[in-house]
């Protein structure tokens, strides 16, 4: 981690201790983060910043404890059907998330952020600007005017498939690759998209999703070797 992301990772502990500030008491922080409430007033009130490693415990405990919360109050499931309408429609949440997710890719210096149309967009979109990445978004239709595209199957457990394409331009070899989506569940969005970069023989470094369900993200896992995060599990 440069002194940059150093500084940032700091700046982004303060902040969310000061959100949380506005859910619980300075005796109960005091007990997730095992830190003083003295302490915890300093970076509250901004007079100091906090070291990198607690910066990351106050990162983590906002995860655990207020983002969750957060998200599961954004999301319903329905007849084993997933609505995240709320959720993706709720930009300041989303843009917390893509700092919280910045945090757990930072040392892989990604350059690019890479998702499917429609539903992994606008995470996507806040994640490559908290790491400063090109965002390529794979869409099922040729975009009009690009001539060279990665053409890739992508096939779903029914066995039915369509193609997604990608310019050639916009995933550069040797790309350090993040792929962002809003649902694992089979992995087929997850699968094609680790295809085009092996095509473009760009490097994915990293897999992050809000929400996995089902097995597909263990056997995406194994197959691939990848690290795949994510916030939420759902069996």
């Amino acid at each position: 981690m440069d002194k940059l992301d150093e500084l940032k990772m700091r700046i982004y502990g303060a902040e969310v201790l000061r959100i949380m500030k506005n859910f619980y008491s300075y005796d109960v922080l005091s007990s997730l983060t095992g830190l003083s409430p003295q302490i915890l007033s300093r970076y509250v009130t901004g007079h100091f910043l906090p070291s990198l490693d607690r910066a990351k415990n106050f990162v983590e405990v906002f995860k655990k404890r207020i983002l969750k919360e957060a998200l599961l109050r954004n999301i319903e499931v329905r007849d084993n059907v997933v609505v995240n309408i709320k959720l993706l429609s709720n930009a300041r949440l989303l843009s917390q998330l893509a700092k919280v997710v910045a945090v757990e890719f930072m040392n892989l210096k990604v350059s690019v952020v890479l998702t499917k149309e429609t539903d992994g967009i606008p995470l996507a979109t806040f994640v490559a600007g908290e790491l400063n990445a090109r965002l390529v978004i794979a869409k099922q239709r040729k975009e009009v005017g690009v001539e060279n595209f990665i053409e890739v199957k992508q096939v779903f457990p029914s066995g039915v498939y369509s193609y997604i394409y990608i310019p050639k331009e916009l995933l550069p070899r040797g790309s350090n690759v993040l792929i962002v989506d809003d649902i694992i569940r089979s992995g087929s969005t997850v699968r094609a998209l680790i295809e085009a970069c092996n095509l473009m023989k760009a490097h994915v470094v990293g897999i992050y999703t809000i929400l996995a369900i089902g097995e597909g993200i263990k056997r995406i896992e194994k197959d691939y070797k990848v690290p795949i995060k994510a916030l939420l599990y759902l069996k």
